[in-house]
């Protein structure tokens, strides 16, 4: 197989410099004899193409002194060597006949016929063909060839650079998030308090394992569909060195709250939010299980179906205890509706009983307490609706608690710490003394209402606190809209102790934003005569009690209880002495109330 030359004749003298241009493309058929003589003078020196060619002598021949190509046993002439064989910078016999680098060692298969001939050898020559010795160092000239393929693909390789500098990026960046997620983890770690496993699992860990589940099916999918490397379309991924396996980091336990206990019992108010709309929900579910709904109550003798849905309602024994046979089914089947309704997960939970960062856990016996409280309730409004005594007596308890949060709304605007330091410095007293004066026992009462004793309706009172507030004049729209608060005397109270919360009032006022102002929509209308038959649970001090009324009721067989430790408790300081001196000058005041 010819291919420009053979390697194994013999190196000439020849002119390093040559016509020979390496940017030239030299691989088609039209210079095909040029390129075969460049290549051989290149190599060997001028060699006739059209000349057979001659035996070459081998070294053993040359040292007997036979050479063939002038006859046979035809002796050496002097002063020509045998050819030496080419340099063959690979080292090893091959069907390669590439030169230098490109020159594989018996591989003849990686050599692709296809690629073409390539460069030219370089110009390989000796510095000098007369003083030739044999096993010298030979001098080489080595001009590296042009690269043959690759032409015209500057585009390719700029984005091929570009690419690579992306991912360079990519992986800095990955290497940088996975160590800060590192030191997240080991901080988690060292942080990590371990938690009392449940005895039952809630919706969260079905969840959890109902997603595990699903991660694992579709991971045995991926890897059912995976291509083979027998597949057509199959593209080979680069092999990256796999990353060590970390340690599984303990995730941080999640605090699980029992919302069965107590109000009072419960850590934060989100926590006591949320049994309140768990008992709504329970509560909710009670009314339709009975079929309780609008203003009107339903005839619980009688059996009762739902319109749409065509069930059977069940109806309460409110006669009996809650604890009766006849009210167990009821009872029984409100806790299952709402266990199995929640039991599905958080998305089916009503808004505000999911608590961030707290696993809120119920079970069926929590839901029936539950019930058993929405009995209850029911059962109280269904007496009122039945028995017009206790519709009073509750009517009386809810306007007492109504005076109540009135009072200590009171209570708190008056203990407005810049009216308290005006009215310290103006009376000369620690304000501290004048704070302790500010309870909610301590403040009169407000009345919305008529007294329970009065006939002449609530209509009739409005028309006359308007009147007392001096607009009479005022139009029924108008009167309409307005709404009174009837100050009550306390005649328990001592008048110099009254003028104190006058005055603390009026301070609070001046330096309340206007904001605050609004939120107070209430007229108060004072010096009505109406007395108040509150006495405070509480023992005040003694410069704020009314000498005379303590005198005449405290033996008094109704108040022995309240009263038995009032007078023991001397006045703060600023306070106590003029309190006696007050008692001593019998000031008498009529306790008008604010």
């Amino acid at each position: 197989m010819y291919r420009g030359g053979n390697f194994n004749r013999r190196l000439r003298s020849h002119p390093t410099s040559s016509s020979y241009d390496e940017n030239e493309d030299h691989s088609g058929s039209n210079d095909e004899e040029q390129y075969r003589q460049q290549y051989d003078l290149n190599c060997n020196g001028w060699h006739d193409p059209s000349a057979p060619l001659q035996h070459e002598p081998s070294n053993l021949e040359f040292l007997a002194g036979v050479d063939h190509r002038f006859g046979p046993g035809a002796p050496i002439q002097a002063g020509i060597p045998p050819r030496a064989r080419a340099p063959n910078l690979a080292g090893d016999i091959s069907d390669d006949e590439r030169f230098g680098r490109l020159r594989q060692l018996a591989s003849p298969r990686q050599y692709n016929p296809a690629l073409g001939r390539g460069p030219p050898p370089p110009q390989v020559a000796r510095a000098s063909s007369l003083n030739f010795t044999p096993g010298a160092n030979t001098e080489y000239n080595y001009r590296p060839p042009r690269a043959a393929h690759g032409d015209d693909q500057d585009d390719l390789i700029a984005q091929v650079r570009t690419l690579s500098l992306k991912q360079d990026e990519v992986e800095a960046k990955a290497d940088y998030w996975m160590k800060r997620t590192q030191e997240l983890e080991s901080i988690l770690e060292k942080s990590a308090v371990p938690s009392v496993p449940s005895e039952r699992g809630g919706p969260a860990a079905r969840g959890a394992i109902q997603k595990r589940k699903q991660q694992q099916t579709r991971s045995r999918a991926r890897a059912l569909n995976a291509p083979t490397e027998d597949a057509d379309d199959y593209v080979p991924h680069l092999q990256r060195e796999p990353e060590p396996v970390q340690s599984a980091v303990p995730a941080v336990p999640i605090e699980q709250i029992d919302l069965g206990l107590k109000s009072t019992e419960l850590p934060t108010a989100t926590l006591k939010k949320a049994k309140a709309v768990l008992q709504d929900e329970v509560s909710v579910t009670f009314k339709t299980v009975v079929g309780l709904g609008g203003d009107g109550w339903p005839d619980f003798s009688v059996q009762r179906f739902n319109e749409i849905t065509n069930e059977l309602y069940l109806n309460p024994a409110f006669e009996g205890m809650v604890t009766a046979p006849a009210n167990r089914q009821l009872i029984n089947t409100v806790a299952k509706q709402v266990f199995r309704k929640l039991s599905g997960g958080s998305h089916d939970w009503p808004l505000g009983l999911d608590v961030p960062g707290v696993q809120v856990t119920w079970d069926v016996h929590t839901l029936t307490e539950m019930a058993k409280t929405s009995f209850r309730s029911s059962k109280a409004a269904w007496r009122q609706h039945v028995d017009a005594e206790v519709a009073k007596r509750n009517e009386i308890h809810k306007q007492a608690n109504r005076m109540r949060e009135r009072r200590i709304l009171k209570a708190e605007r008056r203990a407005n710490t810049k009216a308290i330091s005006a009215y310290a410095t103006k009376q000369k007293v620690p304000p501290q003394s004048v704070n302790e004066l500010i309870h909610e026992q301590y403040m009169s009462d407000e009345a919305s209402g008529p007294d329970e004793a009065d006939d002449r309706g609530k209509d009739v009172w409005k028309t006359r606190m308007a009147f007392k507030a001096g607009c009479g004049d005022a139009t029924e729209a108008a009167l309409a809209n307005l709404k009174f608060l009837e100050v009550l005397e306390s005649p328990w109270r001592a008048a110099a102790i009254t003028e104190t919360m006058e005055e603390l009032s009026a301070n609070t006022t001046n330096v309340e934003a206007i904001t605050e102002k609004t939120k107070f929509t209430y007229v108060r209308v004072r010096n009505t005569g109406r007395k108040s038959s509150r006495i405070p649970n509480r023992a005040p001090y003694n410069c704020a009690i009314d000498k005379d009324w303590l005198a005449a009721n405290k033996d008094k067989p109704a108040y022995s209880d309240l009263l038995s430790d009032w007078g023991r408790w001397d006045g703060p300081e600023g306070f106590g002495v003029r309190g006696e001196a007050e008692a001593e000058l019998e000031i008498e005041g009529d306790a008008v109330g604010h």
